[in-house]
């Protein structure tokens, strides 16, 4: 499954390509049903990406008020390639795996899913991504502002409104997200699956156009 991302040729015009700022966390969900289901995380490709496994996800289970970041456990994801705009789902356990495929997300068969117990989170769990198995390593995180028995994210859904940046490693934090209470699985399906790339301002590109014909004429 794949949602189209307007603009995001020009904004790779105006950022640096790297493997490791390939990929964001966007959705984080903790439910209602059953086995406090669905559990799972949503990533989306912010450029092709050749191999996933180069990116790991790792827990630190009821963070520590105030941090660090204490790793608890880790899960690397699977080696299949992405297209910019593609999203893809981890889940904890074979209920999430029945609903999301029943919402249109994360079919395993497709290799746009997998399941791993990282995902059987709390509310109080912090994650990151990461290009190694090292939390210094951290391209982008969910939980640290929420850190410790708070259950800052129970029962909810946390999506990353569009436009939102990769959050900075040491200072990554729920504020990048949006957390509601679950309602609903029609409100979780409506929510998961729409994050965009946001278009560079108008003011970026004339910027950058300038640059280019700078260089032109000096050439």
């Amino acid at each position: 499954m794949k949602r189209t991302l307007f603009g995001f040729t020009a904004a790779a015009l105006l950022t640096t390509s790297s493997a490791s700022g390939g990929l964001l966390i966007s959705g984080m969900v903790d439910g209602t049903n059953t086995g406090g289901n669905p559990k799972a995380m949503e990533v989306v490709a912010l450029e092709n990406i050749a191999d996933l496994s180069v990116y790991w996800i790792l827990r630190d289970t009821n963070g520590t008020t105030g941090g660090p970041f204490t790793q608890s456990d880790s899960f690397q994801l699977p080696s299949v390639s992405l297209s910019a705009g593609d999203f893809y789902y981890i889940y904890g356990n074979s209920d999430t795996e029945t609903q999301l495929e029943a919402a249109g997300f994360g079919d395993t068969d497709s290799g746009t899913a997998v399941r791993d117990g990282i995902l059987n989170q709390n509310g109080d769990d912090i994650f990151a991504l990461s290009t190694s198995n090292d939390v210094a390593d951290a391209i982008d995180a969910f939980g640290l502002l929420g850190q410790g028995d708070t259950n800052f994210a129970q029962n909810s859904t946390a999506y990353r409104p569009d436009g939102s940046p990769q959050n900075a490693t040491g200072v990554a934090d729920a504020g990048n997200f949006d957390i509601t209470a679950y309602g609903s699985d029609s409100s979780f399906n409506a929510i998961f699956g729409t994050f965009q790339v946001p278009e560079p301002s108008s003011l970026a590109l004339i910027g950058l156009g300038g640059l280019l014909i700078a260089r032109r004429r000096r050439d």
